[in-house]
């Protein structure tokens, strides 16, 4: 592939398939061990959630600059 072409091609496959993210809870505390998730518009997500603790915990997923409003 010309070199000239790569940036372009790399974008598209980057584009394709869907992203996996994982949250695992923190064991004896109300938290995760992510306090964010970044995904680009338009990009298919999948969320893994792993609880190891006795606590069942809850995620909400808010607009940016939204969270003080929730």
């Amino acid at each position: 592939l010309p070199a000239a072409s790569r940036p372009a091609l790399l974008a598209k496959l980057e584009q394709v398939g869907t992203l996996e993210l994982r949250l695992t809870a923190v064991e004896a505390k109300m938290a995760f061990d992510k306090t964010r998730l970044i995904v680009p518009a338009g990009k298919s997500v999948s969320l893994l959630f792993e609880n190891p603790d006795l606590m069942p915990h809850n995620v909400v997923f808010v607009k940016p600059g939204r969270a003080q409003r929730v």
